[in-house]
């Protein structure tokens, strides 16, 4: 496991200092969001986060997703 606490000294002040710069504040602790996990290689697809306290503001809109859906032509 010493892959997932270098992953995360490594990037969680990467992620410090892009909240900084933006001048976004914190509302939480970081934590990791583990999006796979294959037991037998101990290998994962992960990110760390933050929760903040106001939106980016940027022109993106949101979109509720349903999956792919067949498509009938």
């Amino acid at each position: 496991m010493g892959g997932i606490a270098d992953f995360f000294s490594k990037n969680t002040p990467l992620l410090m200092d892009a909240l900084e710069k933006g001048k976004v504040e914190m509302a939480g602790p970081p934590a990791g969001i583990y999006y796979t996990w294959d037991e037998k290689k101990m290998e994962s697809d992960m990110a760390v986060a933050v929760p903040i306290k106001r939106r980016y503001e940027s022109s993106f809109r949101n979109a509720d997703y349903y999956g792919a859906g067949e498509i009938k032509l």
